[in-house]
């Protein structure tokens, strides 16, 4: 569905391609968020990805791998559900999501 991820804090983004970016969790009014969206930069259209992580979370790295063929992998490490970083409150985990050009607005849990 085409929507705008709204006003966040302590995401991630990582561009995809010359002209997608993923944006991942974060934080939406005081409360982590285990969402990712597809965003088309050119078009300033936004794709929501409701993909289940194993927590929600805001604080974390990401960085993304893109192959030759196109295709991306995004790797989400770690991060908080807590909105004051509270290291009682860290995730240790690694979620890994597989992008695919020819299906360019959808995200798949890797």
């Amino acid at each position: 569905s085409d929507m705008w991820p709204g006003r966040r804090a302590w995401h991630t983004t990582c561009c995809v391609s010359d002209s997608l970016c993923v944006v991942v969790g974060g934080f939406v009014e005081g409360r982590a968020v285990g969402d990712a969206y597809v965003i088309d930069i050119e078009r300033r259209r936004a794709h929501a990805h409701h993909i289940t992580l194993s927590d929600a979370r805001g604080y974390h790295t990401a960085c993304c791998r893109v192959a030759s063929d196109g295709s991306a992998r995004i790797f989400v490490l770690g991060g908080t559900r807590d909105d004051f970083g509270d290291i009682g409150s860290a995730l240790s985990d690694l979620c890994v999501y597989s992008w695919d050009p020819r299906a360019p607005t959808a995200l798949a849990i890797w």
